[in-house]
């Protein structure tokens, strides 16, 4: 897959990261997702299984209270460019 410019700053993924208390083997999952990796790329990549990939996403979704990758990405979108001060990890879409 062509890599394609990350669409936050290390600033903005450091809030994602801190708003979620990610690990850094979450948010380097939620970093490939945002480049457009499949579960198989994102395991390949960081050497882990594709059930343990699976496992993170779904704890995120759980986390946040939606139900596809697409809704994941959009709610943290969102989180971002939200004006108030609200945790991300206590925001229900």
């Amino acid at each position: 897959m062509p890599i394609v410019q990350p669409p936050f700053t290390d600033a903005q993924w450091q809030s994602i990261a801190r708003g979620l208390v990610l690990s850094k083997r979450q948010l380097d999952i939620l970093k490939s997702l945002f480049q457009g990796d499949s579960e198989k790329e994102i395991s390949g990549r960081l050497s882990i299984s594709q059930n343990t990939v699976h496992t993170h996403l779904k704890r995120l979704h759980s986390r946040l209270g939606v139900h596809s990758r697409a809704e994941l990405m959009i709610a943290i979108m969102v989180a971002l460019r939200n004006e108030d001060d609200t945790p991300l990890g206590s925001r229900r879409p």
